[in-house]
């Protein structure tokens, strides 16, 4: 599925005038069948990306690789308590 993003830019008063609108169409990558939160990201050059996810940026699971995620970082303590919540779910039977 693609969608159409269109941005704007806005200057201080007295600044110089902003460049004009944008617009780019843009491949939503697949998704689970949960709905969840539609963000669009806005990286230099131009370059948008459209993510549905139920998780936030930070989230281990957020369906993005850690250099697009920048200047975000994935939380440490949400991979350590999702491991400890896998381990009580599958506790080691040896």
């Amino acid at each position: 599925m693609k969608v159409k993003v269109e941005w704007t830019y806005t200057t201080k008063r007295g600044g110089l005038p902003p460049p004009p609108a944008q617009e780019a169409l843009v491949e939503i990558p697949e998704y689970s069948d949960r709905t969840g939160d539609i963000r669009v990201h806005f990286y230099p050059n131009h370059k948008v990306r459209v993510i549905v996810s139920n998780y936030g940026i930070e989230h281990p699971r957020y369906p993005m690789a850690a250099q697009d995620k920048l200047p975000w970082e994935t939380s440490n303590q949400l991979i350590e308590d999702q491991n400890k919540r896998a381990q009580r779910a599958n506790p080691n039977p040896w």
